[in-house]
């Protein structure tokens, strides 16, 4: 797996968790009633850790892929799949926080909104890579099964 791929897994995870901390350490103190923060942050961190066990399970399946391949070959996209899925949910979990970091803005009420919303940012960001190497992972995929298909059409 790329370099740029691991950091952006470290980096993601690691601020998920940071995220994760602070918001459940503010919610049992009793300084937000926002429940729905933590579980979001909660989800978004178990993702994380589910696409990079997908990705890296992914990663191997499509380095193991070898011409010509065995006739009783499992051919399976289901991690492609789940890592997409993933990708998606993160996404969609991430802009519907600021979505409401910046009502809370409007309305007067959101505390630490630079930092919250850099936070959301930078986790956007680490998943660029990752979303880059999926679907380059997909492609491979494609190519091999197309090389493989031409392989027992001529033979």
């Amino acid at each position: 797996m790329d370099s740029l791929v691991i950091v952006s897994f470290a980096v993601s995870i690691l601020l998920a968790i940071y995220e994760f901390i602070g918001v459940l350490k503010a919610r049992l103190s009793g300084k937000t009633e926002n429940t729905g923060r933590v579980v979001a942050r909660f989800f978004i961190f178990v993702i994380l850790i589910v696409l990079l066990w997908e990705s890296v399970h992914w990663y191997a399946y499509i380095s193991a892929l070898e011409l010509p391949l065995a006739e009783d070959i499992r051919i399976k996209n289901t991690p492609f799949l789940i890592s997409i899925l993933g990708l998606t949910t993160i996404i969609v979990f991430i802009f519907v926080e600021m979505w409401t970091l910046f009502a809370e803005k409007k309305r007067g009420g959101a505390i630490n909104f630079v930092y919250r919303v850099a936070s959301a940012t930078i986790i956007l960001l680490c998943l660029i890579p990752i979303l880059i190497r999926t679907i380059t992972m997909w492609d491979i995929y494609n190519e091999k099964l197309l090389q493989q298909y031409e392989y027992i059409k001529k033979n």
